[in-house]
């Protein structure tokens, strides 16, 4: 609001200055000295440029308040550009209340602040005053005495009208401060209330996704993504564990490894994508991020999910005695979208998602299961284990290979605290994705 306020001001003022280079043209086109002009073209020529920099530039607010001086100045000294015509002496005084009556009324609106204003329409008052009085005491040492009931009476005039116009001015800006305030009150409560949605929305859904839900809401956010990887962690026994604890200390469990899981997730740049009963699965390739990598290769999106699978198969905990897990990935293409609208969730569809789960359900204990398409993907420091042909519902004979506990080159990268902060604070904009208008 400050800043608006200082760009309004400006412009009225630079406006103000354009219409009396007008008039101080015309004087010189109507054979006025032009040494009589000086004053005035110095005072335009200073202004000009200033008040435009501080419109387009955004200048802080102690440059506006040196231009405001300047002019004030100026103006007390120079007058209007009238006064140098042909026009009779005794309307010097009526010229100059008219301009700082003018200069009031228009102070309430480029004047930044009800404090400002207040300073800066006493002391313009207190300088009429000064000048009123200056020459009532001019005649009446000059021995003009004939000229005192005039001069009186434009100090009495004068007098009354500023403080009218004060008091009107002080109203108004007062006014226009309260409404201000409340304007920047409720713009503060909407951006609470907006980053509130978009926390609780990247709870429910990749946080790339999050601005467009709330940009653009009841549109179907679909597109389909040539090459991601998949991975599903499952845990094995999880049945015979569900049996034998209370519902309590089951889903404890639960919790505790999911929130584990996110932890690693996240430190690697890698997408959650749902959980499933005791399933848990993420992938990379289908954020913006992951799609601008896919012009390298896709060595570098695997390496992280490779990264995550084996930090998985490192977790330790006391509920770890009683059940392992096992792992399945496969990578190609998706169709990934958003699903639902009271509780939407980002759900991915294609073979792609079968072949990954059953790579799991096929896998062994704390092993990383996957195929030829995944193998073909590896990076250089990943090594692969053939373990096989197997039989796929659905795909006949696949031969498997298991992820070899190898030794994880360093990746330098944010810290999770890092990740989290900047994902809740400057969501990615979508790179490529289709919005189709829901019908």
């Amino acid at each position: 609001i400050l800043e608006q306020n200082i760009g309004f001001g400006a412009s009225i003022i630079l406006l103000e200055n354009i219409a009396l280079a007008y008039q101080t043209v015309r004087l010189l086109i109507e054979h006025v000295h032009w040494a009589l002009t000086v004053p005035y073209l110095v005072t335009y020529a200073v202004e000009g440029p200033t008040l435009l920099y501080v419109i387009f530039r955004r200048a802080r607010l102690c440059l506006y308040l040196a231009v405001l001086a300047y002019d004030h100045v100026a103006s007390l000294i120079c007058g209007d550009p009238a006064i140098i015509s042909d026009t009779a002496p005794t309307s010097t005084g009526f010229q100059i209340l008219f301009f700082d009556l003018i200069y009031i009324l228009l102070s309430v609106m480029y004047l930044p602040t009800f404090n400002l204003f207040v300073v800066y329409s006493l002391a313009r008052t207190f300088l009429f005053i000064g000048y009123a009085f200056w020459a009532l005491m001019s005649c009446h040492s000059a021995g003009m005495q004939e000229h005192l009931p005039m001069v009186i009476s434009d100090f009495v005039v004068g007098s009354f009208a500023m403080l009218i116009v004060n008091i009107i001015a002080m109203s108004q800006k007062r006014r226009l401060e309260r409404l201000q305030y409340n304007q920047a009150r409720l713009e503060l409560k909407r951006r609470y209330v907006c980053s509130k949605m978009f926390k609780v929305l990247s709870f429910m859904v990749p946080s790339f996704l999050v601005k467009e839900i709330l940009v653009t809401p009841g549109l179907v956010i679909a597109e389909h993504v040539d090459r991601v990887s998949i991975l599903f962690i499952m845990f094995n026994g999880f049945d015979q564990l569900a049996r034998s604890v209370t519902p309590s200390k089951l889903f404890s469990i639960l919790n505790s490894y999911f929130t584990q899981f996110d932890s690693i997730c996240a430190l690697h740049d890698v997408t959650k994508i749902e959980t499933v009963g005791e399933e848990y699965v993420c992938g990379v390739g289908v954020s913006p991020s992951d799609q601008l990598l896919e012009v390298m290769g896709h060595q570098e999106n695997l390496g992280r999910l490779l990264r995550v699978a084996l930090a998985v198969q490192g977790l330790k905990s006391q509920s770890r005695q009683e059940f392992t897990v096992k792992m399945g990935i496969h990578t190609g293409p998706v169709v990934a979208g958003v699903v639902g609208r009271r509780l939407p969730r980002f759900r991915l569809f294609g073979d792609t998602m079968n072949m990954a789960a059953r790579m799991m359900q096929k896998g062994l204990p704390e092993k990383v299961q996957f195929g030829e398409a995944t193998k073909r993907h590896l990076p250089h420091w990943a090594e692969a284990e053939q373990r096989g042909i197997l039989e796929m519902k659905g795909k006949g004979q696949v031969m498997t290979y298991l992820l070899q506990q190898s030794s994880v080159p360093e990746r330098p990268g944010r810290t999770l605290n890092s990740e989290v902060l900047h994902q809740l604070s400057s969501p990615p904009p979508s790179c490529g994705r289709r919005a189709v208008q829901f019908q």
